[in-house]
């Protein structure tokens, strides 16, 4: 099963991940950060960093290796494998989410949401550069997952615990 966990910036995708993981010990769940393999392939090619675009949502040639990193973790049929990526942008929706279903792979598409405010809050303690980023980006997400995606699980992150939202996400993963 792959789990694309997905939203906008600041709405606390990689925190709920690990208390996912934490939570499902018994489980093979391994957590694929876009950010953390993004800036990793960044060290390793900084070229593609410049021609490819400057987040990993908006990268094709990111996209391209994340996607096959994302099915060689997926060979495994008992794991479960949750890639943390906001999918905000056609080009990373096409390639990931859609090129995934389309391959047959067991989709499980979570949006956490939040107000703008709400959002634009917990992004304020940021580095001043990814701040100013994440800030100008995210009403733009917001308006894209509202658009795009009227299918997907959402889980408001608004007034709830990172181990509320945890066990909300468990029970999609587990059929509940």
């Amino acid at each position: 099963m792959i789990v694309c966990l997905d939203g906008a910036y600041g709405v606390g995708k990689t925190t709920v991940a690990k208390v996912v993981k934490k939570k499902l010990f018994w489980k093979n769940v391994e957590i694929l950060d876009s950010d953390y393999y993004y800036m990793s392939w960044i060290k390793e090619s900084p070229l593609q960093f410049v021609f490819g675009g400057t987040a990993p949502q908006f990268n094709a040639n990111f996209i391209s290796k994340y996607l096959k990193l994302i099915e060689e973790k997926a060979i495994d049929s008992g794991r479960i494998i949750i890639s943390v990526m906001s999918l905000s942008d056609d080009a990373c929706v096409n390639g990931l989410l859609y090129a995934l279903q389309d391959k047959g792979y067991d989709v499980k598409h979570i949006i956490l949401t939040a107000s703008l405010d709400v959002l634009k809050q917990r992004v304020d303690n940021r580095p001043k550069d990814e701040k100013i980023f994440a800030i100008s980006n995210i009403e733009l997400q917001l308006h894209y997952f509202d658009k795009e995606f009227k299918d997907a699980f959402r889980i408001n992150t608004e007034e709830k615990s990172v181990e509320v939202i945890a066990n909300e996400i468990i029970q999609i993963i587990l059929g509940g």
